[in-house]
């Protein structure tokens, strides 16, 4: 196996949800680290998902062929053709549906890839500072050292526990690292905040972080309210991963 080739197998299994442990990490990390790389991935699962999607217009094709020239022909032979249908049906259903289940991407990690980019956050005050503590953090965060940014944040968290930026910025952090669960929680705070773009915020991480665990379920509802409001920031977005949540 050439590395082209050990390349594309292992984004193969991280669709799929195939890569655990420190596989998992270094994935993650390039994927974080390496514009290039990330692009190569949404490339992939683009033509995989287009392998997908003319399998199924074959299936249904072949579907139409069975149907046209094996349960309705014409001729003596026609009392034959009926166990002869239901024989190739059956054996065309099995094997569309093996490939189906072993081969078809993993949508919700999908989902993710194509639709997550870290929260532009600036923690720039009104009158045009910024504590020198918070620079180096938002230095660190822009330039995608979360691990790096992630202490001080927290450090200013704990006096100020009700800058909705600074909780997004953990909230960000934590899901960059990994800690999922983490972010959630984080995000929950800013659910009821006065200020509703950052309320609208941190509900689209929350249904980012759910489509990285692979629970979709959980990110719909939160989905559906961007879906339902054709003024929302993220409205095209929540409906286009709505409508491939059901297809995939």
């Amino acid at each position: 196996m050439d590395n082209m080739e050990k390349y594309y197998d292992q984004m193969d299994d991280y669709l799929k949800g195939n890569l655990s442990g420190q596989a998992l990490e270094l994935f993650e990390y390039h994927l974080q680290n390496n514009p290039k790389f990330a692009e190569d991935l949404i490339i992939h699962k683009n033509i995989l998902r287009g392998i997908a999607n003319q399998a199924e217009l074959d299936f249904k094709k072949d579907l139409d062929l069975i149907h046209n020239e094996v349960i309705q022909p014409k001729g003596k032979n026609r009392k034959l053709w009926p166990a002869i249908a239901i024989a190739a049906s059956f054996a065309l259903l099995i094997g569309f549906g093996m490939w189906y289940l072993s081969d078809r991407p993993d949508a919700p990690k999908q989902l993710f890839v194509e639709f997550y980019q870290p929260a532009n956050i600036s923690l720039i005050t009104r009158n045009g500072t910024v504590d020198a503590q918070l620079a180096k953090a938002e230095k660190f965060y822009k330039e995608g050292d979360y691990a790096a940014a992630l202490p001080a944040f927290l450090q200013k968290t704990e006096k100020d526990t009700n800058d909705v930026r600074l909780l997004m910025a953990v909230g960000i952090c934590y899901l960059e690292l990994g800690e999922h669960e983490k972010g959630v929680g984080q995000f929950a705070q800013i659910f009821n905040s006065k200020d509703p773009f950052f309320s609208d915020l941190a509900k689209w991480y929350t249904a980012m972080a759910y489509l990285k665990k692979g629970e979709p379920e959980k990110a719909k509802g939160l989905l559906q309210t961007f879906a339902n409001n054709p003024g929302a920031d993220k409205n095209k977005e929540a409906s286009e991963i709505l409508k491939r949540l059901k297809t995939d």
